[in-house]
């Protein structure tokens, strides 16, 4: 066997190891994006050196790059597949405390924010990242499920660059995204 000796990752190994959540990880081997084996129990594994080439691969690709920040585990979910079949890659993060860093070391192109999250308001951390020298030009698309006069009043006084409502089709979350980046 080529392989003996090569270092093995599990899943959660290779999700801190990219820094994204597991469904975005189960979305790259179910797509066969990252190559995997699974064991006698159905678990994926993951050989480093394929890990790095997908690494690779993925810089040389050009691919747009989006952060997405909900505490719903379901838009999440939702919005990363919806984002992977379209080639954007994709990084995922269910807590607004941990976006700065995430913006800060990822640089993307676009992120999708939420509004309402336990933690901390959406418009807040929008402003906070617009008002940021190194964070000032990357487009925030705000996401919410609330009235939507009041997100036309204030997503501009946040320096948003748009919005889009909770439910959303598909369709209409790329069509605000390419409308954008």
């Amino acid at each position: 066997m080529e392989n003996i000796g090569e270092e093995i990752l599990n899943t959660t190994e290779a999700c801190k190891f990219l820094k994204v959540s597991h469904s975005t990880m189960k979305n790259y081997l179910r797509t066969g994006k990252i190559k995997a084996f699974t064991t006698p129990g159905g678990h994926y594994r993951i050989y480093k050196k394929d890990l790095m080439e997908f690494i690779n691969a993925s810089n040389k690709s050009g691919k747009k790059k989006i952060l997405i920040v909900d505490d719903d585990v379901d838009i999440l979910e939702l919005m990363d597949s919806v984002l992977n079949t379209e080639n954007y890659n994709v990084i995922t993060v269910c807590d607004a405390v941990k976006l700065g860093i995430k913006v800060i070391t990822e640089k993307p192109d676009l992120v999708l924010l939420d509004i309402m999250m336990p933690s901390i308001d959406g418009y807040e951390v929008c402003r906070a990242l617009k008002e940021d020298e190194n964070t000032k030009d990357i487009p925030i698309i705000l996401v919410t499920g609330i009235d939507l006069k009041a997100v036309k009043n204030n997503y501009k006084k946040v320096n948003a660059d748009s919005y889009i409502l909770k439910p959303f089709s598909p369709d209409e979350l790329l069509d605000k995204i390419r409308k954008i980046i």
